[in-house]
């Protein structure tokens, strides 16, 4: 069993340092599109239930399980199917994955991420709008906004009381 290089510049022409960039880029890739599928359908399947109220908690639990499921099967030969940034980290703390791996995992995981949630923020609008997360958007960032114009503070004089009638 050969041991694998790890090569400090990517950019090294040497034969075994273009076959680990080459295996690593498929890797990348398999993360990409892996916790973009997974992010897309999930949040998906929520967002249909909030508009429909036809899926119900099982239906997105399914959908979560399915696509999972499908994911590990399709890419976990490929780049061990993380789709997690949690899940990079564990692997990442037991030695299983090089530190500069594991970033670049990490990284692409954001990035997929963010790209399915605007893709479905572009299909579906503003979904929220006049449901129960709306509302919570709206206390959070009332709290925001109190937490910035007191600057912070957490003293007891700052926070009072409030009667609610």
């Amino acid at each position: 069993m050969e041991k694998k290089v790890y090569p400090i510049n990517y950019f090294d022409s040497h034969p075994q340092n273009l076959v680990y960039v080459k295996e690593l880029k498929k890797k990348i890739l398999a993360e990409f599109i892996g916790t973009f599928s997974l992010v897309f359908a999930g949040t998906g399947a929520i967002v249909v239930n909030s508009t429909t109220k036809s899926l119900t908690h099982v239906g997105i639990a399914i959908t979560f399980g399915l696509i999972v499921l499908a994911l590990i099967y399709s890419f976990g030969y490929v780049s061990g199917a993380h789709f997690n940034p949690a899940v990079t980290l564990a692997f990442w703390y037991l030695k299983r994955i090089k530190l500069n791996e594991a970033l670049l995992y990490i990284l692409i995981q954001f990035s997929s991420a963010t790209c399915a949630s605007i893709i479905l923020r572009l299909l579906f609008g503003n979904w929220y709008v006049n449901t129960k997360l709306d509302n919570f958007l709206k206390v959070s960032m009332l709290v925001i906004n109190w937490a910035c114009i007191s600057k912070g503070s957490m003293n007891s004089d700052v926070i009072k009381p409030v009667n609610i009638v």
